[in-house]
């Protein structure tokens, strides 16, 4: 049954789905919890009234949610709901032994930042000029850049290689880190852009030329991406470069236009099931680590850094680019403080999602700001693709937002590249004549007499 009073449209669909996934967070959480036993994977029994007032907030969320996902931030605040949100509201009830109405605190703040970036859906789109440029002549230069840019950092690196186990890969890591060291900052920039900005990119335009019946230019660009991400993967050890492939084939595939939003919670849920599958015939590493990694982590590190940061000293970006006028006491930023207090590695990054971040440097009132910030980047990325297909929209620039469930928004913006992604939609030519063959327009459900 739907509800359609012009703007918004109730799915009661919909609020079954919001309401059900979060069942699985928790009881994923208190299994992996049970299972691994560890001091930084704590399981507490939540106080019923706190948990009562997450529920409330998000049936709030839900009703406000798009039913259909027609353009770049439909999608975006679906990604944050399902990654960021739902695993913020609930998992520091039964991860925190702190007092119920600090929690309740942080997940009024969180939805007041959430629905902030929900209106800018609703905001008028900017016009704004595009370049005169042909689709090949465009693909020919950013092909040049990429493939340029790749083959110096196989060249760079060319003896460190290492075909791994994607079971076993923190010795590579370690590896890594000496790298690092050697090479500088603009080594680790790169390693990051080759799968989460090069790899959207180079699928996107195979995207649009499989379309237009040109394979020779999209299986060329397919393997760019594959070399690119594998490259990474057998440099750094980073499971994450391994399934960029994977995860923006399946925005590709999956996002056509007018795709209902809380399918992706479906699908979902079956990777869910599908592990559950294979812990019955003893193979529980997808259930402990990949969808504790993926799902369940960003909530978890989030909960950390309100209890943490709630009671001592907040940053204020002196770690980052404010370091002059602000003096940071730690010496570190606050991934390596998390990581030391709360798992005992002062050498791990404990990375949480861009509201733990905002919490961190600016408390409560970081968390509106950069709601702020990232709903008028939402809105200019919706701007800038109007000309194209959502597909190839998303496919470019979905990782970047992506990467929003594990870093800082000013970190998402250029380390994890989301401000060249919009650069990119922005330079090359339309894509909707081609891969749109359908109206991209809402349509309102006719009343019943």
């Amino acid at each position: 049954m739907i509800i359609n009073n012009g703007i918004f449209h109730l799915s009661f669909k919909q609020i079954i789905y919001g309401l059900l996934y979060p069942i699985f967070i928790i009881l994923h959480y208190r299994y992996v919890s049970l299972l691994l036993k560890q001091e930084s994977i704590p399981y507490h029994e939540p106080v019923i009234y706190g948990l009562i007032i997450s529920i409330v907030l998000n049936i709030l969320i839900i009703i406000l949610l798009p039913y259909k996902i027609y353009k770049i931030s439909n999608a975006a605040v679906w990604l944050i709901y399902i990654m960021i949100y739902l695993p913020t509201l609930y998992l520091p009830h039964y991860i925190l032994n702190i007092e119920t109405n600090l929690i309740i605190s942080y997940n009024l703040i969180i939805t007041l930042g959430f629905l902030i970036i929900i209106i800018a859906q609703y905001l008028p789109s900017i016009s704004i000029s595009n370049l005169s440029t042909s689709h090949k002549w465009f693909t020919y230069s950013v092909g040049l850049v990429i493939i340029s840019i790749l083959l110096f950092y196989i060249y760079k690196n060319i003896g460190n290689f290492s075909v791994i186990n994607i079971f076993h890969v923190y010795e590579q890591r370690d590896n890594y880190k000496e790298l690092l060291q050697a090479n500088g900052r603009i080594f680790a920039y790169i390693s990051i852009w080759l799968y989460f900005l090069f790899v959207p990119i180079t699928l996107s335009i195979s995207c649009y030329f499989i379309n237009t019946k040109q394979y020779f230019i999209a299986v060329t660009f397919i393997i760019i991406s594959i070399v690119s991400a594998m490259s990474v993967f057998f440099l750094t050890g980073y499971k994450s470069a391994f399934f960029s492939i994977m995860l923006v084939t399946a925005i590709i595939l999956s996002f056509k236009t007018g795709v209902k939003g809380y399918a992706i919670i479906k699908y979902i849920i079956y990777i869910y099931l599908l592990s559950y599958i294979l812990i019955i015939i003893n193979f529980s590493w997808p259930a402990l680590h990949f969808i504790r990694r993926l799902f369940l982590a960003p909530g978890i590190n989030a909960s950390y850094y309100y209890d943490y940061f709630h009671i001592h000293q907040i940053y204020y970006l002196s770690h980052s680019f404010l370091s002059k006028w602000f003096l940071n006491e730690y010496g570190v930023g606050p991934p390596f403080i998390i990581g030391k207090v709360y798992y005992n590695a002062p050498n791990m990054s404990a990375n949480a999602n861009f509201w733990a971040d905002a919490f961190a440097n600016f408390s409560y009132t970081g968390i509106i700001i950069y709601s702020i910030l990232l709903s008028m980047i939402i809105w200019i990325a919706d701007s800038i693709s109007k000309k194209h297909s959502l597909r190839f929209a998303l496919a470019a620039i979905g990782m970047s937002f992506y990467s929003l469930a594990n870093s800082s928004l000013f970190t998402t913006i250029l380390t994890y590249g989301l401000i060249f992604s919009i650069i990119f939609l922005w330079l090359f030519p339309p894509t909707k004549s081609v891969c749109d063959t359908v109206d991209t327009r809402p349509r309102k459900t006719p009343e019943k007499q």
